[in-house]
């Protein structure tokens, strides 16, 4: 998403160089994508369609 639209950003995290953030983010598994700092959290490797329906659906909850 973020090589396709300037208006994301994507960094990628290496849990085991960083465990603050991965216990931060609760990581026990790998792929964790985490959106807007945890509005959305998904662990493992899903199905594109599955993944943008999961962040499409957390950025409409309310803040």
């Amino acid at each position: 998403m973020a090589m396709l639209n300037p208006n994301i950003v994507g960094e990628m995290v290496d849990a085991q160089s960083f465990l603050d953030l991965a216990r931060a983010y609760q990581v026990y598994g790998v792929p964790k994508t985490v959106v807007n700092g945890g509005v959305v959290q998904i662990e493992g490797a899903v199905p594109e369609s599955i993944f943008v329906e999961q962040v499409l659906r957390g950025l409409q909850r309310p803040s």
